[in-house]
């Protein structure tokens, strides 16, 4: 948000992943957020805010450097599944509530699309309680985040979109972005303002046939909402030879699919070394037969997704996380151990590609790639 009494009191605005980065890596914040640019101007600020070097709860070093900071932020940090008190008797029996609410604090919306994923995980898998899962939320904004596990972050992480979040217990939680979603959305325009209709049935023919000819390559940001963001935050995306781009929709949309699908992968390794971490699937990718199947086989590792009791993939967790916090709160326990049974969420190993698919798919991952090496800043 912008509020002007806030904007003149402050010495520097930068965007999110140069603020939020800059700050968590424990760093010169006003090196950072100069880094980052000046292009937008938002006031991100969370009492958990820190260097993630040190304790849950140890004050960051922004709190000293912007005037007024305590008087906006409240200084004692709140777990979002903790009780701070209760509804007014009045506000509740206004809006008809038998009994008094709790109120419990709120929750970035990515941050809340975790929970669900390492409840339902965990109870699932028993035997891989406590251990790191890397959550790719497959949307708009394609976000990769490792929960759990140490994170070693890349020394350019403000550079490359790489911020830092955190768990429901103030525990980091590093994230790459892409916008995979909005270069989708983009070349979906592009077909229509033609005429036709992008898409494609999903078959391995149709799949080996594109990487065998590697005749075109969509180049990542081709959506100019994704300039300045994700691992390539300085290039322009772009179509190289489109005749045969637009010459077939079937060929276009699994185009689009290898270059979310490896420049993903990118931000997957950049966060995760250990390839032994495996990727839980949700948001509007987990519905795409393709994405998941290629995730698993350019990535090397178990990739999962999860669905719900009719067989439907669960694409929107983080309402449910709010749930799971909310009930977590009722019951006093931990988000993660709240019985999520009744969900009848279950998991599903995405099946990757065959050895020769993965060969023609490691020529085409690295010839994309050498694409965008050569592509003008």
């Amino acid at each position: 948000m912008e509020r002007p009494d806030v904007l003149e009191r402050s010495e520097l605005f930068g965007v999110y992943g140069g603020l939020m980065s800059g700050h968590f890596l424990g760093g010169d914040y006003l090196r950072a957020a100069r880094i980052a640019g000046n292009e937008h101007s938002y006031w991100m600020c969370h009492t958990g805010a820190r260097n993630i070097r040190k304790p849950a709860g140890t004050p960051g070093t922004l709190t000293g450097k912007i005037l007024s900071f305590r008087r906006l932020v409240p200084g004692q940090p709140f777990l979002v599944y903790k009780p701070v008190g209760e509804m007014p008797e009045e506000q509740a029996s206004s809006l008809g509530f038998q009994e008094t609410p709790l109120v419990i604090p709120g929750g970035h919306d990515t941050c809340l699309s975790h929970i669900p994923i390492m409840s339902t995980y965990y109870q699932a898998f028993r035997d891989r309680a406590g251990t790191p899962v890397i959550h790719v939320e497959a949307g708009s904004w394609t976000l990769i985040a490792q929960i759990g596990g140490k994170v070693d972050i890349p020394p350019d992480a403000c550079e490359r979109d790489i911020l830092v979040q955190g768990t429901v217990d103030g525990q980091p939680v590093v994230t790459a972005r892409y916008g995979g979603g909005h270069d989708f959305k983009y070349v979906k325009e592009l077909f229509a303002a033609r005429g036709i209709r992008f898409g494609a049935d999903c078959n391995e023919s149709l799949l080996v046939e594109v990487l065998k000819d590697s005749d075109c390559f969509l180049l990542p940001n081709i959506n100019s909402v994704n300039r300045l963001s994700g691992p390539y935050p300085h290039l322009s995306g772009k179509i190289l030879n489109e005749d045969a781009f637009f010459g077939s929709t079937e060929k276009a949309f699994v185009v689009t699919n290898l270059t979310t699908a490896i420049v993903t992968s990118v931000q997957v390794d950049a966060i995760g070394k250990n390839g032994s971490i495996p990727l839980v699937l949700t948001a509007g990718g987990s519905r795409d037969p393709y994405f998941g199947r290629l995730l698993a086989t350019v990535t090397g590792r178990d990739v999962y997704g999860m669905y719900d009791f009719e067989g439907n993939a669960v694409s929107e967790t983080t309402s449910l996380g709010a749930a799971i916090a909310g009930k977590a709160a009722c019951l006093k326990v931990h988000p993660y151990t709240v019985d999520v049974s009744g969900l009848g969420v279950s998991y599903r190993k995405l099946r990757p590609f065959g050895d020769d698919i993965s060969r023609l798919l490691d020529g085409y991952r690295e010839r994309l790639l050498a694409e965008i090496e050569r592509a003008p800043a």
